[in-house]
């Protein structure tokens, strides 16, 4: 039971990232889900980037989606921020390893968005299907918008 669950979760987080990636491509981004690390260079532990999206003005973002279910209680409050703070092995902890890692290396992009990219025109999301509490956190150590 256990397998299938997650097996659905994982079916429904990808849903959401192909979501994200659609609603992008209809406002003019060239988009990819699902882009192996090891494709821009990294160590395979670093993972991939669920949705890469870039214009040829030099634009790039480098999106982690999460599915989260509604909160509905301070226990659930409290188990998502948790989750989410950015400290190492949590969920925000890989993604700001990616996002090091490829403003660090960013000719790594080159191979997927077809030009040299500027490190100071990467930016980086974590964008969430629902309001999440961390929105009101200011000790995250990525940019609430």
């Amino acid at each position: 039971m256990k397998q299938y669950i997650g097996a659905v979760n994982s079916e429904r987080g990808l849903e959401f990232a192909r979501t994200v990636a659609d609603q992008l491509r209809q406002i003019g981004w060239e988009v990819r889900n699902e882009v192996q690390m090891t494709e821009l260079g990294a160590p395979a532990e670093l993972g991939d980037v669920d949705v890469l999206a870039w214009k040829p003005t030099g634009e790039i973002q480098i999106i982690e989606c999460k599915r989260l279910q509604l909160a509905r209680t301070v226990a659930e409050v409290a188990e998502i921020c948790r989750r989410f703070r950015g400290e190492a092995k949590d969920e925000l902890d890989k993604h700001i390893q990616r996002i090091n890692w490829i403003k660090g290396s960013p000719l790594g992009l080159q191979r997927v968005v077809g030009y040299s990219p500027d490190p100071d025109r990467i930016d980086d999301r974590l964008v969430t299907n629902t309001h999440v509490p961390m929105m009101y956190l200011s000790s995250l150590p990525v940019k609430s918008r």
